[in-house]
């Protein structure tokens, strides 16, 4: 079985590699449910219960809901997936991209998806705590100050047993979905846009400041004016002076917006948002009526965007960073002390949850082990200087 698997996933790598000029050839289908691997003599002869091959297999056609604008990083990103999928199954699976909101409000995609109303979604994890308390948090959502970042993340999901407790926590809260993978992963966003800068904890005060999440909380407790506004109407806000402060995304997404036109500074680093992920959903009575083979290329495709997204979103960050300079805006570094009070702070809520919520403490504590390893890998063998480091 494990050897039959390893084709699987062999063959769907080399498909997602080889788009669009592949994509035609049948795919081999998986041994899931147990046996030897398959000879080239023994495949002439199939057993009644083998999975169907392409060739003969039924088509799939899927419709998926952003929880963002089409017109977006996330909405380019969830296209190019969708074209890998459907290229990699030569065709056995369609996927209909749909904008966020455009059949159900972004923050429903959850129950959408588990009632059937659409075969797919991609929501960030934050706008499921109204449904599963404060463990979605931990699940790869923004705002999470001094959380992991993208790698640290994807190496406790795919590694460290994340992704089968993230499934079983969504089903034991009585959710018909199934998590398939992490995507649209981008790295640290922006601190904030402001017109001033934040050089103390004692800066907070007073200040009005757009944000939401344990974020929000955090800055609460420094006597900041929480304003949580949706990212659309950011711009209004924060030109009408409603908010003297906001956060958004990072530099790229950012730009897009026009922020650099209304501010005159974007502080940095995005202590408060060290990675957001949004996680690849599926109906789970469609996705056990996949065959096996069909089921391997949407986790191998989705595994594959945990990546390119990331590094999709990164080089636009980079790029955008070099426009903020060209147009003027200033830039300032939140000093290393109120950085920490920072992750301090995080610290003490994420503890009190622990307190309060035998579920979050379960899921923290394994983040914290794991996480920690892999941390304590980074910190002795990644090497801190490189010569593309300018005098």
């Amino acid at each position: 079985m494990r050897m039959r698997r390893l084709l699987v996933v062999l063959v769907a790598l080399t498909a997602l590699l080889a788009i669009p000029a592949a994509g035609c050839a049948p795919e081999t289908p998986s041994a899931e449910g147990g046996g030897s691997a398959v000879t080239p003599a023994e495949a002439e002869e199939p057993e009644a219960e083998e999975q169907p091959t392409a060739a003969e297999g039924e088509t799939y056609d899927f419709v998926l809901q952003l929880s963002a604008p089409i017109g977006t990083p996330y909405g380019d990103d969830v296209k190019k997936l969708a074209a890998d999928i459907e290229g990699a199954s030569g065709g056995r699976i369609t996927i209909a991209v749909k904008s966020g909101g455009e059949i159900v409000p972004s923050h429903e995609v959850t129950d959408a998806v588990s009632k059937g109303v659409i075969d797919l979604a991609q929501p960030n994890s934050g706008m499921d705590v109204g449904r599963l308390g404060p463990v979605a948090y931990l699940f790869g959502s923004s705002g999470f100050p001094g959380g992991p970042n993208p790698m640290e993340y994807f190496a406790w999901f795919y590694q460290g047993g994340g992704r089968e407790m993230v499934n079983q926590i969504y089903q034991d809260a009585g959710y018909n979905i199934h998590v398939i993978a992490q995507i649209t992963g981008y790295p640290a966003e922006l601190l904030c846009h402001s017109n001033a800068e934040i050089n103390s904890v004692d800066d907070f005060k007073g200040l009005s400041f757009r944000t939401m999440g344990p974020w929000a909380e955090v800055i609460e407790s420094f006597g900041a004016s929480v304003v949580t506004v949706p990212g659309g109407e950011i711009y209004e806000a924060a030109q009408r002076g409603v908010v003297d402060a906001f956060e958004y995304c990072g530099p790229g997404i950012d730009w897009t917006m026009g922020f650099h036109e209304i501010t005159t500074h974007i502080g940095m680093p995005g202590i408060h948002s060290p990675m957001s992920s949004n996680m690849l959903i599926m109906n789970r009575d469609e996705w056990d009526a996949l065959p096996s083979d069909l089921q391997e290329i949407l986790r191998v495709a989705g595994e594959a965007h945990s990546l390119r997204d990331y590094l999709h979103v990164s080089t636009a960050d980079a790029e955008a960073l070099l426009k903020y300079k060209e147009y003027g805006t200033k830039m300032f570094v939140l000093p290393d002390d109120v950085q920490q009070a920072i992750v301090d702070r995080s610290r003490e809520i994420a503890l009190q949850h622990c307190a309060e919520d035998e579920l979050y403490k379960r899921i923290f504590d394994d983040q914290m082990e794991f996480i920690t390893m892999w941390k304590g890998r980074t910190d002795l063998l990644q090497p801190k200087y490189s010569l593309y480091t300018p005098d």
